[in-house]
């Protein structure tokens, strides 16, 4: 991989490797945010943005009723550069989460809720931040599998946030605490970064996989 890393580099100006390294080195993986069947692609698009100008590696986005459609308009192309988890159904989205050791925080206005602000954010824990439908709310399969149900603080006569607005201020709030606790802009190893900027210089570079192809065949015939 490093002979190839060094001939994508050979293609992109020192500026724009430079940017392309200063964001990995701001990503998060511990803290992520799950899409429970949101109905508008719209709303989807946004949060993703937001998620990826935040910093987060991840992204898990549950399709049971309702298939997203990327709106780049939106987004701005800030799907490229994070991971999109897509399930067709709740349960395999909890698996890989809970194989991976995060804890599922779900977004609920409900008696066993928490204020957000009194969750505990330490570099120990993985969090999975979870969202429901606009109009239906968290989904009751979700609410199954939750560690801990929460809700905004919120002090006016508007009793709800647009999802994508909830979502910017859930993950704010996090991502600030959570870096704090850190005390490091990121927490990734260096292997995974190395991983990350490989895949990061292929997008980067246009038909860089028509070029690699090309350079390989250079390189084996040398």
């Amino acid at each position: 991989m490093e002979k190839e890393i060094r001939f994508l580099e050979s293609l992109l100006s020192e500026k724009r490797l430079n940017r392309i390294k200063q964001v990995i080195n701001n990503k998060i993986e511990n803290i992520t945010v799950v899409l429970d069947n949101l109905l508008d692609s719209h709303n989807t698009s946004a949060i993703i943005r937001t998620a990826e100008g935040l910093g987060l590696k991840d992204i898990y986005i549950i399709e049971k009723d309702y298939e997203f459609e990327i709106n780049k308009a939106v987004t701005k192309y800030s799907h490229k550069w994070v991971e999109l988890h897509r399930y067709k159904d709740f349960t395999p989205c909890v698996k890989d989460l809970k194989e991976k050791g995060y804890k599922i925080f779900v977004a609920n206005v409900g008696e066993k809720s928490v204020k957000l602000t009194d969750i505990e954010i330490t570099p120990e824990n993985k969090y999975a931040f979870v969202v429901g439908n606009e109009h239906d709310g968290i989904s009751d399969e979700m609410l199954k599998y939750a560690d801990c149900e929460f809700t905004i603080p919120m002090y006016g006569f508007t009793e709800s946030f647009n999802v994508s607005v909830a979502c910017a201020i859930i993950l704010s709030y996090t991502i600030y605490k959570y870096r704090n606790a850190l005390n490091k802009p990121s927490d990734l190893s260096e292997n995974e970064k190395q991983k990350i900027y490989f895949d990061f210089l292929k997008k980067a570079v246009k038909n860089s996989d028509v070029l690699l192809k090309s350079f390989k065949k250079r390189e084996n015939k040398s």
